[in-house]
C-alpha cells in the first residue's frame, strides 16, 4: 500500500507528520513525503528518520507574496505528476494548503482515499470581518473540502468538536495528540553543555523551555520571576522565533534584571541541539496564556508538543492554570499548575521543585505511567492506522 503526506511547511516542528511517516514505514508501507523546504541549508532527511521506507520530496521556496503563490501552483503541478507515478491509496493533506493540493489530487484521481489532518485553528479564522478576501476564501474552500475529506484529524477532541459543527462534518474527527513513540530514544551530543561552557555559565539544574518563542506564552514573566529563584539555576530558551522585535524584548528584559549570567537565549536551533536542551531539562516551562480567540490555548493539555516533549523525557513540568491543565493534572498529577501571569508564583514553584523534592519525584513517576499507558504516539495512532489498513 502507499501512501502520500502533503503538507506546505516544513514537517520538523510538526512530530505527528514525522512519526506518522515513521510508522507507516515499519509497518510496511510505502510512503513519500511531500514538503516545503523554506530553509535551503536543512533537509530534513538528513536530521530526522522518516523510515526506510520513506522517501522525501522537497519543492524549495523562501518567497512571500505572489511569487509564494506561484510556487505553491508548481507545488501542486509537481504533486499531480507524482500521484500518477505513485499511485498512492491514500493522501493525507496537513493543514489548510496540504488539504487543498491533496483535494485536488482526489478529484483527478477519485480512488484515492483522503485524510485531511488539521494542527491549529480558530474560529475566527473564518469570520469574514477578520480576513482579508483571499484568506476568507481559502477558509470556505477548506471547511468544503474538508466535508469531502474521508476522515479528519485533530489534536484535541474538543477543537474537532468545533471544527464539525463549522464545516458540518458528517463523522467525527479522529483525535491524535501529539506525542512521541514509546521506543523515542535520543542521544545527548554535549552541545549544549559544551554551550554552556563557552560562555562561562554553570548551573546545578536547568529550567527549559522550548518551541516557538513569542507572545502568549508568559515567557516575559518566567524571565522576570528568576530574580526570586533560590538556586544556582539557570534557564534555557530553545526553539524558533521569527519576531526580531519581540526577541529584542526579551533580551531587554534580561539586560533590565541583571540575568545575562542566568538566561540562554536560542531562537534558531539545530534539531540535535532542540533535543539535547530537552534531555538536559531538570524541570520544564510549558505555559499558554488565554486570549481572546484562543481555542487552541484553551485545549493544549495532553496534546502539547512542549508538555509531550518533557513527557518522552521523562521531566516535570509547569502548566498554566486554566481549565483545561487543572483537569489534566487533577486526572493524571503529573505536572504543577502555575499562575503563569504571575512572576512570584512561578517563582515558588520553581523552588519547591528544585532541588528534587518529594513532589517532583511523585511527578516523575506520574509522568512514566501516563506516557506508557495514553500518551505515546502508538496508542494516539492507533485508531488513524486501522482506518488506513482497510
Amino acid at each position: 500500500m502507499r501512501v502520500m503526506l502533503i503538507m506546505w511547511a516544513d514537517p520538523r516542528p510538526y512530530i505527528s507528520t514525522i512519526f506518522t511517516a515513521k510508522r507507516l514505514s515499519d509497518e510496511g508501507f510505502l510512503v513519500e513525503l511531500f514538503y516545503r523546504n523554506s530553509d535551503l541549508s536543512r533537509q530534513i532527511n538528513e536530521e530526522i528518520d522518516c523510515g526506510i521506507n520513506t522517501k522525501v520530496h522537497m519543492t524549495n521556496s523562501k518567497n512571500y507574496g505572489w511569487r509564494d503563490k506561484i510556487y505553491y501552483l508548481y507545488f501542486i503541478i509537481k504533486l499531480i505528476i507524482s500521484c500518477q507515478n505513485i499511485k498512492p491509496d491514500v493522501v493525507i493533506g496537513y493543514a489548510k494548503l496540504g488539504l487543498i493540493a491533496s483535494f485536488i489530487l482526489k478529484k483527478i484521481y477519485p480512488n484515492i482515499r483522503l485524510i485531511y489532518h488539521n494542527f491549529d485553528f480558530d474560529k475566527s479564522d473564518y469570520q469574514a470581518n477578520n480576513k482579508s478576501s483571499f484568506s476568507n476564501f481559502l477558509s470556505k474552500l477548506e471547511l468544503k473540502m474538508a466535508r469531502n475529506a474521508d476522515i479528519t484529524i485533530f489534536p484535541s477532541e474538543k477543537r474537532g468538536v468545533v471544527f464539525k459543527e463549522l464545516a458540518n462534518l458528517l463523522q467525527d474527527p479522529i483525535t491524535l495528540k501529539n506525542c512521541y513513540p514509546l521506543n523515542f530514544t535520543i542521544q545527548k551530543n554535549g552541545e549544549l553543555k559544551e554551550l554552556l561552557r563557552s560562555k562561562n555559565l554553570n548551573f546545578d539544574k536547568l529550567v527549559v523551555r522550548t518551541g516557538m518563542i513569542g507572545p502568549y506564552h508568559a515567557i516575559e514573566e518566567t524571565i522576570r520571576s528568576i530574580v526570586d529563584w533560590k538556586g544556582n539555576f539557570g534557564f534555557i530558551l530553545a526553539g524558533f522565533c521569527n519576531d526580531s522585535e519581540y526577541l529584542n524584548k526579551l533580551h531587554q528584559i534580561v539586560k533590565e534584571l541583571k540575568l545575562r549570567d542566568r538566561v540562554l537565549i536560542l531562537p534558531a536551533v539545530s534539531n540535535a541541539l532542540f533535543y539535547d536542551c530537552l534531555f538536559s531539562a531538570d524541570l520544564g516551562i510549558v505555559f499558554y496564556e488565554q486570549y481572546k480567540s484562543g481555542l487552541s490555548h484553551q485545549n493544549m493539555a495532553g496534546t502539547s508538543q512542549k508538555l509531550n516533549g518533557f513527557f518522552v523525557a521523562g521531566t516535570p513540568c509547569l502548566v498554566s492554570n486554566h481549565g483545561d491543565f487543572i483537569n489534566f493534572v487533577e486526572k493524571y498529577k503529573t505536572c504543577k499548575v502555575v499562575d503563569a501571569s504571575n512572576p512570584n508564583s512561578i517563582a515558588q514553584s520553581v523552588n519547591s521543585l528544585l532541588p528534587f523534592t518529594s513532589e517532583y519525584e511523585t511527578y516523575k513517576d506520574n509522568i512514566d505511567k501516563a506516557f506508557k499507558s495514553e500518551f505515546n504516539f502508538e496508542k494516539q495512532f492507533a485508531s488513524t492506522l486501522e482506518w488506513i489498513k482497510k
